[in-house]
């Protein structure tokens, strides 16, 4: 289970690195501060991505063995 409150996404981006053992990037400086509060059970990484994002008006896409999330 994975637990977000208040999380800063940049917090978040790391979490997940350590958990699915894939890189995730964010594209700017300023989205590292923006926080989400989520709980995901057995989720693939795609999923949660998808709900961060569409919970913070962001994207990501598929980079290497990674991620990268932008606006």
């Amino acid at each position: 289970k994975i637990v977000f409150n208040q999380t800063k996404l940049q917090e978040a981006a790391e979490e997940l690195e350590r958990n699915f053992d894939r890189r995730i990037r964010l594209a700017r400086e300023d989205l590292k501060n923006l926080s989400i509060t989520a709980n995901f059970h057995k989720k693939p990484i795609e999923d949660i991505l998808e709900a961060v994002c569409l919970a913070l008006e962001l994207k990501y896409r598929e980079e290497g063995n990674g991620f990268l999330i932008y606006r």
